[in-house]
């Protein structure tokens, strides 16, 4: 679903997913869904948000095991 806001241009849709997530769902915040709500941020130019991402990633873990290289690629979009 947020792929597919992102295909249609509709990035703060997808942004808001992802914020409005319940909380017995935020398990569902994979790799996946980091990657693709980061990639919303960088084309929206919503980076304060991206690096809220980025430290609950790093709060989870998510970059220390070895996370799929799309995310660092995103990483660079944000900070770079």
């Amino acid at each position: 679903m947020m792929q597919s806001f992102i295909d249609c241009e509709r990035t703060a849709e997808c942004i808001e997913l992802f914020k409005n997530m319940p909380a017995e769902q935020e398990s569902l915040r994979d790799e996946i869904s980091y990657k693709t709500v980061l990639r919303a941020c960088t084309i929206g130019t919503s980076c304060h948000f991206g690096d809220a991402v980025v430290r609950e990633m790093e709060e989870r873990g998510i970059l220390e095991n070895g996370a799929d290289i799309g995310i660092y690629i995103h990483l660079i979009r944000v900070y770079g």
